[in-house]
């Protein structure tokens, strides 16, 4: 039963975004709002990149916390459209590909780099660009980037969770919860800090 109600959720979540954001946009005068969910960048003199989460207005729509590059295009009257980036990465495991319960709900074009997308920030449409500011330049020369009224409306409607978005939070405490209570009995046994981060990691399942 836990398939079919993550689906259910997920599926009424879309929808809610999708209407919301919609309104949302016209309001604010735009064909289009595009939003980014962020890039990796490598630390100063070094080829070490910091792990690398998504934006928060772009997990607000995906499951994909670790897709870095990707871009989501909402539109009113049209289906979401996510230009999903896949890369073809010797060194680093890419991200999984998309799963039919979230991917069924948008319009998918996968691609293998940034590149690939990048010409949809040269239409003439009135768009809004959600993203940080270093990871476009010049592109964004044909977007409103970050439009401060509009920016203040999405987080206004991030403050009311959809029943998806409770979920995710009950099943985020129900781990935190198994890797507090395994700490706490490390921590009672008399065991180092180091074996008390390890017992939170493995009853959490994040196994090192």
């Amino acid at each position: 039963t836990e398939m079919p109600r993550r689906d259910s959720l997920y599926r009424h979540h879309v929808a809610a975004m999708t209407t919301n954001t919609e309104r949302l946009v016209a309001r604010a005068g735009y064909d289009r709002m595009l939003i980014h969910s962020g890039r990796s960048h490598p630390r100063f003199q070094d080829d070490y990149h910091a792990p690398f989460r998504a934006h928060p207005h772009f997990v607000a729509w995906l499951p994909l916390p670790m897709h870095a590059d990707c871009l989501l295009e909402i539109k009113p009257g049209s289906r979401p459209k996510l230009w999903l980036v896949l890369p073809d990465d010797f060194w680093h495991a890419p991200p999984e590909a998309p799963e039919s319960w979230w991917a069924d709900h948008f319009d998918i074009e996968v691609v293998a780099e940034a590149a690939a997308w990048q010409p949809v920030l040269e239409s003439p449409a009135a768009t809004a660009l959600i993203g940080d500011p270093v990871d476009f330049g010049t592109l964004g020369r044909h977007a409103d980037l970050n439009p401060g009224e509009l920016l203040g409306w999405l987080d206004e409607m991030r403050t009311v969770k959809t029943d998806w978005q409770i979920e995710c939070i009950r099943a985020a405490n129900r781990v935190a919860i198994k890797g507090h209570e395994a700490a706490a009995r490390a921590f009672a046994s008399g065991a180092s800090e180091l074996e008390i981060h390890l017992a939170y990691l493995k009853a959490a399942g994040h196994e090192p």
